[in-house]
């Protein structure tokens, strides 16, 4: 708590960052950008190098760094679907952890790739597993070494997901945008695929 008032970390993640767990090359280019990103923007004193930010994060580390490490009082985990890495980066398993473990302390976001065959059984499953609180998506993944996008305004590959999200009782759809996940171009990640969604 900060004054009295309650702080919530509103986007936790306990990334998979081991080498092990790239599917592509892509994998190795989000690690460094977000490694980099992170410790440019971090106070001195919690900067980390690559060989301590690049690896499997657990969820005893995550809750670590922010219950224990800063006035964070709850916090909300996203799984996180990016084809980079074969859990995904931030997978379902740790949600279960943080549900199991700490189940006042984490709020949790479900998320599928809307491009994966069987992505909306996948979030019938999340929702059944992981009781979330909203959906995370991101608007590109890797195929191989291709990446792929979608729109929001897509009625083909996004429209059948926030319907279901709607069916399943889920009020927030978080969708990355404006900062683009590796070097893909930013037709994905630009805002004006948002006004055809939310008339829909």
């Amino acid at each position: 708590m900060i004054n009295g008032m309650p702080v919530i970390d509103a986007v936790v993640h306990a990334y998979n960052q081991d080498p092990s767990n790239y599917t592509s090359p892509a994998g190795a280019v989000l690690v460094n950008d977000v490694q980099q990103a992170t410790f440019r923007t971090s106070l001195p004193g919690y900067r980390l190098q690559p060989e301590g930010f690049i690896r499997n994060w657990s969820m005893e580390d995550m809750a670590n760094v922010v219950f224990l490490e800063s006035p964070t009082d709850l916090a909300t985990y996203h799984v996180l679907v990016i084809g980079a890495y074969k859990d995904g980066s931030c997978s379902v398993e740790k949600a279960v952890e943080a549900q199991q473990r700490w189940p006042k302390r984490f709020f949790l976001y479900a998320g599928i790739d809307p491009l994966a065959d069987g992505c909306l059984d996948e979030l019938d499953r999340q929702v059944e597993l992981l009781q979330p609180v909203g959906l995370k998506l991101y608007p590109n993944t890797w195929v191989g070494n291709k990446a792929k996008g979608w729109l929001m305004d897509d009625p083909e590959v996004a429209f059948p997901v926030f319907e279901r999200a709607r069916q399943l009782g889920l009020k927030v759809v978080a969708i990355h945008k404006a900062v683009p996940v590796g070097h893909v171009p930013m037709t994905y990640y630009k805002m004006d695929d948002v006004d055809e969604a939310a008339i829909e």
